[in-house]
């Protein structure tokens, strides 16, 4: 899933999967849909003539009528409990008569609320604003020779004002934009359906950390881009409406194959999931050069647990039972046939376990095991300084830079939880370390590294527990991204979204998975893509039990931060 970062819009590339069928030969566009309990709910018109719709099984269940000829010219539709909401106008365009219709899931109209006096100019799209009560967010209809700016209102059921009104960018992340429809979710935020021409097959879903909490008046730039492309033998493939079951993106669309035949479908972004408050997605990871047991050649380590780039080169060390570790560089370390070089090793457990390390201020400052941090010249790789971090209970696991004078990030394991602290390290042996704030990790069994940069952000590597004793393949790990700035006004904070590599039963050359552990990521600079080192067991075959390591150097390289 190919995309672009740069530090505000996460911008990424998805297909969707067909589903069920929507047919309705009297009605022609679909205009929203809506789950209500198992069901899902769909409204199609044509004029001011609409076709309430429903399927038990929007995958591969075709949709069956509910009820036709609603007089309405349906634009939206979202639920509240058990009663749909249909966004609509009464005769075709917009504006003028602007109305929210109240229905029953056997489509009997059971109330309106006119809204022309909150959009004068018409209505594009509607959604439950908390699921619970009559409040509904509203998308303002922008016709697309304006639609840089949208204005989005929240309204009560039969209140004469909006209760407040805010606006998103919408310019800058590609072709110009027709809107169609938006969702909103307490958790993931405001999405926005839009799509471009009839014929390109282009279509395009902003992602706005919306929340009803935020101010009146603030303007939204998108947290995420969703480009869905839709290729083959199409003459249109429009997605109209959007909501969200089973932790997946369920969409509706208008589709007009190369004959002229009318597809009406729905369909599901699988390769996104929305699950807690973060949602994940795959990205490629491609293998570099290996990391042998014998970097050096006189001590074998066996558990690869940092990298960090010193300029355009990475470093890491390999250690073995917390007594030797061995610090050394590769290069060219997305060559597979690249040879690691040795720098140093040490052999006094100076380094401990060394579960992470970054290079600043001339030096590489590496977690050397609870509340120690070993200093090593970043030339010769000799010791500098041990520096002993207060408070004493510190279990440090991670360091990174913190892009002030000689301070890092610190992450530390207490009592199961993540905190983070910042650090500098000055002339004292015994520098304080200051608490920021607590990161939760939900649904991401161990952490492993943090990665921090003054414009992307905080990256937190998570991998599934080692468990190749009991011979279990082990190959899903996650790398969780967290906004600090939020930090200023909470205590705790979630992560916003994560890259997930699958890792497929086996590698290149056949060998089968054993075990596949994310250890550590660093940005290189050079090629805009993260790096990352892992600790890999692979074996002949399912059958065989004598495992080989494959730990070494690996890219996310579908992701390009800008």
């Amino acid at each position: 899933m190919p995309g672009t970062f740069n530090g505000t819009t996460l911008t990424i590339s998805a297909t969707p999967v067909d589903g069920a069928l929507i047919p309705d030969k009297s009605a022609t566009n679909v205009a929203g849909i809506a789950i209500v309990g198992s069901d899902m709910y769909c409204v199609k018109t044509t004029g001011i003539k609409t076709t309430l719709l429903k399927t038990a099984d929007y995958t591969t269940t075709e949709a069956t009528t509910v009820k036709k000829d609603l007089n309405w010219f349906a634009l939206g539709l979202t639920k509240i409990g058990n009663y749909l909401y249909m966004l609509a106008e009464d005769h075709k365009g917009y504006g003028g008569s602007t109305t929210i219709v109240k229905l029953d899931t056997k489509g009997n109209q059971l109330g309106t609320y006119n809204i022309k006096n909150i959009c004068p100019n018409g209505a594009l799209g509607i959604t439950a604003a908390d699921g619970t009560n009559e409040k509904f967010i509203i998308m303002h209809y922008t016709g697309s020779n304006n639609a840089g700016t949208l204005t989005f209102s929240v309204v009560n059921w039969k209140e004469s004002d909006a209760e407040c009104t805010f606006t998103v960018v919408n310019s800058g992340f590609g072709y110009t934009t027709q809107l169609q429809d938006i969702y909103y979710h307490t958790s993931f935020g405001l999405f926005i359906l839009t799509n471009n021409t009839f014929s390109t097959l282009q279509n395009r879903i902003l992602v706005v950390d919306y929340h009803l909490t935020d101010d009146n008046g603030k303007k939204y730039t998108p947290s995420t881009v969703i480009n869905v492309n839709k290729t083959g033998a199409y003459k249109q493939y429009n997605l109209e409406s959007i909501c969200m079951k089973a932790n997946h993106l369920v969409l509706a669309s208008n589709v007009v194959t190369s004959d002229g035949t009318t597809e009406d479908k729905f369909s599901v972004l699988e390769g996104i999931t929305y699950a807690g408050k973060t949602y994940t997605f795959a990205c490629g990871f491609k293998a570099g050069a290996r990391v042998p047991t014998r970097v050096d050649p006189n001590y074998a380590t066996t558990n690869l647990g940092c990298v960090s780039f010193k300029g355009s080169i990475p470093y890491f060390i390999k250690q073995s039972k917390d007594t030797v570790g061995v610090l050394g560089y590769c290069s060219d370390y997305m060559n597979t046939a690249a040879k690691p070089i040795p720098v140093i090793a040490h052999t006094n457990g100076l380094l401990g376990h060394a579960n992470g390390m970054s290079c600043f201020d001339n030096r590489f400052y590496v977690v050397a095991g609870d509340n120690k941090v070993v200093a090593l010249n970043c030339n010769s790789g000799k010791e500098e300084a041990v520096y002993t971090i207060t408070p004493a209970s510190l279990r440090l696991k991670a360091i990174n830079y913190f892009y002030e004078t000689n301070t890092a990030l610190l992450l530390s394991i207490e009592n199961g939880k993540m905190l983070l602290y910042k650090c500098t390290f000055g002339d004292t042996k015994k520098p304080s370390a200051v608490y920021l704030g607590t990161i939760e990790n939900p649904g991401q069994p161990v952490s492993q590294d943090i990665f921090y940069h003054n414009k992307y952000g905080l990256f937190v590597g998570t991998c599934n527990a080692n468990l190749a004793a009991q011979n279990v393949v082990t190959t899903k790990n996650t790398l969780l991204h967290y906004d600090l700035k939020k930090l200023s006004t909470k205590t705790s904070l979630y992560p916003d979204f994560g890259f997930v590599t699958n890792m497929p039963a086996k590698n290149a050359e056949g060998q089968v998975y054993n075990s596949f552990e994310l250890e550590s990521v660093a940005l290189d600079t050079n090629t805009k893509k993260l790096a990352a080192v892992c600790n890999v067991n692979v074996k002949k075959s399912n059958s065989d039990t004598t495992l080989v390591s494959m730990d070494g150097f690996f890219q996310y390289n579908t992701i390009e931060f800008i």
